[in-house]
């Protein structure tokens, strides 16, 4: 008989992050080594620099997959995060959507993001990295679910007070897609771990590389944001909003 395994959540959770942690070393050197190669010139050969970029693409999204890992372990072990903090909700976004830049590239689709049109003075007030890991995985979800030659875009709506509850003001990060509308019956449970599962193999149901929507609702969350899905804007089938609170000063 097989031996039965009995942990509870915290050690399953720690578990993970030491998986995580184990998976970053041959990570960090390979991703080194296609580094290095680039470097020295691939010469003419286009089959060789197309070799390259679709391995620095397939490392990104390791990285990427790995950090979702990290994500679970520390959620199960309920990890305290730092504190928030205030940021430029314009050059925070900025951010985000350079680092998504190469996976869109590589989908060959545009990713937008027009800072000029966001008031430079919004101070979104989270955790920076957490934040980053919310939005980066609401970008690559609908990076992966649109066709070529479609559009993802980033708008930031807001702020704005829910003078009802007496919370303070929150701003929106809302990334918009051209893909396949999502199954209207999962509705918010797309952010969830059955939903996930649900979702597996469903292209409507928006199940993408490291469980991205259940990854961005627990960065969210662990960040003192939220994430929903909201009616699209004129031109797109889907949109998903990062909620985060203002800072106060």
């Amino acid at each position: 008989m097989s031996p039965t395994l009995e942990m509870d959540l915290e050690t399953v959770g720690s578990l993970l992050l030491l998986v995580a942690h184990d998976l970053r070393n041959p990570l960090s050197a390979l991703h080194s080594n296609i580094g290095f190669i680039g470097s020295a010139g691939p010469g003419d050969d286009t089959d060789v620099r197309d070799a390259l970029v679709d391995s620095q693409v397939s490392c990104d999204d390791l990285a990427h997959i790995i950090n979702n890992l990290d994500l679970f372990g520390q959620a199960l072990r309920e990890t305290r995060h730092a504190e928030p903090l205030p940021m430029s909700a314009a050059a925070f976004a900025r951010d985000v959507v350079s680092r998504c830049q190469r996976v869109a590239e590589s989908h060959r689709l545009r990713l937008l993001f027009d800072e000029r049109a966001v008031d430079p003075s919004i101070e979104a007030y989270a955790n920076r990295e957490l934040l980053g890991r919310a939005l980066g995985n609401l970008v690559r979800n609908s990076i992966q679910h649109s066709p070529e030659n479609s559009l993802v875009e980033l708008r930031i709506v807001g702020p704005q007070a829910d003078r009802a509850s007496g919370e303070p003001a929150r701003v929106q990060f809302m990334v918009c897609d051209q893909g396949a509308a999502i199954d209207t019956e999962l509705g918010e449970r797309v952010f969830t771990f059955d939903g996930q599962l649900m979702a597996r193999g469903k292209g409507e149901s928006r199940y993408s590389r490291g469980m991205g929507l259940l990854s961005a609702r627990l960065a969210a969350s662990a960040s003192g944001a939220s994430v929903a899905c909201v009616p699209p804007p004129d031109g797109f089938a889907n949109s998903f909003c990062l909620i985060v609170p203002v800072s106060a000063g």
